[in-house]
């Protein structure tokens, strides 16, 4: 059929289109419900002093009982990097639960006001992330990590003010540059 022409019969000569009916216009009606929810969610919810006082004392018990998780957490890290430098396991799913603890590490460390955990959580991700192999300078990096993140709980040091805090910061952020250098 190359050659033909729209209107083609077939026979290579043009022929005049039927024009088309044209479609009647359909009246739509556009129905725009209240947006209720909208209402509900607006603004500051009221709490009455007793909810407010009772989430204040939840808090204040989460935070007290942080420095026992983070604990926990170091020592699952702790493991982790013990069987790296035992060449034990697979060193790509060592390094992805490193990377989870450390994950987990740097959620909760400033929820629960430890701005620290959180700052060193975060280099140890940044280290273990999408990494499958690793040597002993690595390892070493790693568990200087967790040597400071032990230091900050044990030590109850939340943020650079402190002096420890400081010191602790610099010498590991000094150690990770080496490394990456």
């Amino acid at each position: 059929m190359s050659g033909e022409r729209s209107g083609d019969s077939g026979t290579g000569k043009a022929t005049e289109q039927q024009p088309r009916a044209t479609a009647r216009p359909v009246k739509v009606e556009v129905i725009r419900p209240p947006n209720k929810l909208k209402q509900k969610v607006t603004g500051t919810p009221e709490l009455d002093q007793e909810t407010l006082a009772k989430i204040e004392r939840r808090v204040a018990q989460l935070r007290a009982d942080y420095p026992n998780w983070a604990i926990k957490d170091i020592e699952r890290a702790e493991q982790a990097i013990a069987a790296l430098h035992a060449d034990a396991g697979d060193v790509a799913d060592t390094l992805r639960e490193i990377y989870k603890v450390s994950h987990e590490i740097r959620g909760q460390g400033g929820s629960f006001g430890y701005d620290l955990m959180t700052r060193f959580g975060h280099s140890l991700c940044r280290l273990t992330d999408d990494r499958d192999n690793i040597n002993q300078q690595a390892i070493d990096v790693l568990r200087a990590h967790i040597n400071a993140m032990r230091a900050v709980i044990v030590n109850q040091v939340t943020d650079e003010a402190d002096p420890v805090g400081r010191e602790i910061a610099e010498n590991l952020e000094k150690l990770v540059e080496r490394f990456e250098g």
